[in-house]
């Protein structure tokens, strides 16, 4: 019995780290210039409007039960944070690890741009 009470901890404690995954985002800007954050609607897109300010780049970095979607959304809100109102979305959700329960790790990268009028 004292054998099966260990092996359930051992496995409540890998499931316990599988799901505290950390999603994080990074922002890397590509401008000195400091903008007011966005609090409007932040456009999704695959390419580059006519006229634009580069803002920086933004990698979500996602675990195992985040989707396309909420990587999206992260990237939306730190790209908002930073003052753009559109990312361009430059690579889909790709693999780029393991965790340490071996659970694949995600990122999602985009380019962060103000329109310009």
């Amino acid at each position: 019995m004292a054998v099966r009470s260990r092996i359930g901890a051992f496995l409540a404690a890998l499931a316990m780290l599988a799901l505290a995954g950390c999603s994080h985002v990074e922002f890397i800007p590509e401008t000195r210039a400091d903008y007011r954050p966005w609090y409007g609607l932040v456009q999704v897109t695959d390419r580059f409007p006519e006229r634009y300010v580069r803002i920086g780049t933004v990698i979500a970095h996602g675990v195992a039960g985040d989707t396309d979607a909420s990587l999206i959304e992260f990237l939306k809100e730190r790209a908002a944070a930073a003052g753009a109102n559109i990312i361009v979305v430059s690579s889909g959700r790709v693999v780029s690890g393991r965790s340490l329960v071996l659970t694949p790790e995600y990122e999602m990268t985009a380019v962060a741009i103000r329109n310009v009028r």
